[in-house]
């Protein structure tokens, strides 16, 4: 028991031991808990402020129990991005307006006179008015003995094609012209396999002379095409084209008894000037 009851009692050291290591363990200072917790309430402070300097508006708002302004902000907010969004697809549209407008002005530079792709096409028109020419001219020298030749011009303020080595200008001359290169396309577009129709309709030929249209008429016989011509038969028979030929070659033939749409005459339309009926109108 004297051995037991000496175990349950502590020893005067171990006392002193453990009293030292509980005031170890809960000893603090208080002023730097205080010099701790003043900082922290000031950073604490501080992020208070700036918060409340952000939203001093809608605080008040709030304080005010203003709310419907704030909602009417809040709608005019809204409104106001939806607006930017429809500008700025404006703006991309715009700018894809300018980029095609820049590609557009480049390429029609470079077809321009001068420009890369007219310079690097001339030789290719040239050619192909070469071998028009070689139908054209023979042609037209056939017809009323002129030579005139296509030409092609590169300059974007002129005309693209022209005519040249005229010695008339009648307007005869130019009908016979006209003609020659209608049927020399026809030609033209034959051998080189160009889909086109394949034939012709003039009218108003009365100016050529006689021979000329005799030629014409014999040339497009000779052609893998249709001459279609509106002409009076006085100007056939003052061309020396034969009755058989005439009838040969006639599709639809029209008189005054024999019309394609019926109607008055000329004499009737005449009388009837003097006879006009008025009606009354009320307005």
């Amino acid at each position: 028991d004297s051995e037991s009851g000496k175990a349950g009692q502590a020893r005067p050291d171990d006392v002193a031991s453990t009293h030292r290591n509980k005031t170890h363990i809960l000893s603090f200072n208080p002023n730097d808990i205080k010099i701790n917790l003043s900082k922290e309430k000031t950073l604490i402070e501080a992020k208070r402020q700036t918060l409340l300097t952000k939203n001093k508006r809608y605080l008040s708002l709030i304080d005010k129990e203003n709310i419907d302004e704030y909602e009417q902000l809040s709608d005019n907010l809204m409104q106001l991005r939806q607006r930017i969004g429809k500008c700025e697809e404006i703006i991309d549209t715009l700018v894809r307006y300018e980029n095609n407008l820049t590609s557009l002005q480049e390429n029609i530079e470079s077809y321009s006179t001068g420009g890369s792709e007219r310079k690097n096409g001339n030789e290719i028109y040239q050619i192909r008015m070469d071998s028009f020419n070689k139908y054209f001219t023979p042609l037209a020298q056939k017809i009323n003995e002129e030579n005139p030749i296509l030409v092609y011009s590169p300059d974007t303020h002129k005309f693209p094609v022209s005519f040249s080595a005229l010695s008339g200008s009648s307007t005869g001359t130019r009908k016979s012209l006209i003609a020659a290169y209608d049927l020399a396309y026809q030609q033209f577009a034959i051998a080189n396999q160009i889909q086109s129709p394949h034939f012709i309709v003039h009218d108003v030929v009365e100016n050529v002379e006689g021979d000329d249209l005799r030629t014409i008429i014999n040339i497009a016989n000779g052609i893998d095409a249709q001459y279609i011509v509106a002409v009076l038969k006085e100007k056939l028979d003052s061309s020396h084209i034969s009755k058989a030929e005439q009838e040969k070659l006639t599709i639809l033939q029209l008189s005054e008894d024999d019309k394609l749409f019926e109607g008055k005459t000329v004499n009737d339309r005449e009388n009837s000037k003097g006879n006009i009926l008025s009606l009354p109108f009320e307005f």
